[in-house]
């Protein structure tokens, strides 16, 4: 739509790289420290491997006990994989989640927002869970997330990512 922006999540292993597109010509960047490898979990037992330290704190604040060595339950991964959405959703001005979760986050400099939001699109590993439906149920919590993330990004449209 013309005067509209477009917004390219592309999610990857650590980091998340946000490009905002206006009429095809980049506008706007910034990255979040959120990707699918910030927690790792052994998949038979869910106990945690590893655990970033932004996901720690995160955590301590949400007070869910993601703490290496330790069991996850699903209940607690859901939670942070749906706060992380909202997280993201705070980064694009979707929503007014608590400032000082989104500014944990990010690595650079926030997105300046002086453009309006026409679509979304998601790249990188973790964009399967948003355009595939077969996910194993080890992986549960990024699934439902997904699903929450339609909801949460539900003011823009999101749009299928096709490669150039």
């Amino acid at each position: 739509t013309f005067g509209k922006s477009l917004v390219n999540l592309d999610i990857g292993g650590g980091t998340t790289n946000i490009a905002v597109f206006t009429e095809g010509d980049p506008v706007d960047t910034s990255c979040l420290d959120i990707g699918g490898r910030q927690i790792i979990l052994e998949p038979r037992s869910l106990k945690l491997t590893y655990v970033a330290e932004k996901i720690r704190i995160l955590a301590e604040r949400m007070r869910l006990p993601l703490e290496e060595g330790r069991s996850a339950t699903m209940k607690d991964l859901t939670a942070m994989c749906q706060r992380l959405a909202v997280i993201m959703a705070r980064s694009l001005g979707l929503n007014n989640s608590p400032a000082e979760d989104v500014k944990l986050f990010y690595t650079a400099h926030p997105l300046k927002k002086n453009w309006n939001l026409g679509g979304m699109t998601f790249s990188g590993g973790v964009a399967d869970f948003i355009y595939k439906t077969t996910i194993r149920p080890i992986l549960f919590p990024m699934a439902t997330s997904a699903l929450f993330w339609v909801i949460v990004f539900g003011n823009a449209p999101i749009l299928e990512a096709w490669n150039c």
